[in-house]
């Protein structure tokens, strides 16, 4: 059985938090101050033979989805993972496990950190290279202009 993991670094923001969001970040502009710390999101994907994902978070529950009908919705449920397979078209089916060794709304980029978890797990798993910096900007991308987080 194949397993494919990846882990990110969460983050501790030293100053300036929330200045690089709008409205302040485009009235005033907005500068923050982090580190990466050693406590890390986790994500494990497992391939399996059928066209379902079955997605399983310690602080998030369980989602299972069917992949042949096309982009899956981003309607609150499990957007981050559903963002990055719709962003890669995955029709194969996958189990992942995501875990992260922060809570939920504890500061440290938690929903950031996963993102990249994912991308960094799915795109070894299909064999599509990305720096660490085209990593970030997908994430970005997902969670901020296609999900429409703020943070």
């Amino acid at each position: 059985m194949m397993y494919i993991r990846s882990r990110a670094p969460l983050r501790l923001g030293m100053a300036g938090g929330g200045t690089d969001v709008d409205p302040y970040a485009s009235q005033k502009g907005g500068a923050v101050f982090n580190s990466t710390i050693s406590k890390y999101a986790y994500c494990t994907i497992t391939p399996n033979d059928t066209n379902k994902m079955s997605i399983e978070s310690i602080n998030y529950g369980k989602y299972e989805a069917s992949l042949d009908g096309g982009p899956l919705p981003l309607d609150g449920n499990m957007d981050l993972v559903k963002a990055v397979t719709n962003h890669f078209g995955i029709e194969e089916g996958f189990n992942m496990l995501l875990q992260s060794d922060a809570p939920p709304g504890s500061g440290l980029g938690g929903s950031s950190t996963v993102i990249v978890a994912a991308i960094a797990a799915v795109a070894e798993w299909i064999g599509e290279k990305m720096t660490g910096n085209e990593m970030a900007r997908l994430a970005y991308e997902l969670e901020r202009e296609d999900i429409g987080l703020k943070g």
